[in-house]
């Protein structure tokens, strides 16, 4: 058996039971975060994508947010907003970020829309309306 054909699905639950829930929370100590954390869901219509962004505002932002074929990328930075000298724990992220998320569905790019609202970046992306199967005429040309 390759790579390709295990099951990663559930992976995080059977570490769990194994190791146990302590173990989890201790090693993902030392694996660094690539970037913000992210939820996608859907509607009949829509694909809906929620990015954590803290600390954003109208003046004070650096994300750009495009389409590429199937992919969402995100790119931008978040920015630490508080001085601390001495953090005793960080599970925050903070600092500039790169994701790029494969999109379940076809979608329709141009009516996309993002919204910012309490430290959410909330993107709605339009599903492609499903066509119905259409016949298609053989044209038949003379040699």
């Amino acid at each position: 058996m390759n790579n390709r054909d295990f099951d990663f699905g559930g992976m995080q639950e059977k570490l769990q039971r194994v190791l146990g829930e302590d173990f989890l929370i201790e090693i993902n100590k030392f694996i660094p975060k690539k970037g913000p954390n992210i939820d996608m869901f859907e509607t009949d219509d829509y694909v809906l994508v929620i990015v954590e962004l803290p600390g954003l505002s109208p003046d004070n932002h650096n994300i750009n947010i495009h389409i590429e074929g199937y992919k969402l990328l995100i790119v931008g930075e978040v920015p630490y907003s508080y001085p601390v000298k001495n953090l005793i724990k960080s599970e925050r992220f903070f600092g500039s970020f790169n994701r790029e998320i494969i999109l379940p569905y076809s979608i329709q790019p141009k009516g996309i829309r993002a919204v910012y609202k309490r430290g959410l970046v909330i993107i709605s992306i339009p599903k492609k309306e499903k066509n119905e199967a259409e016949n298609v005429q053989i044209d038949f040309e003379e040699d």
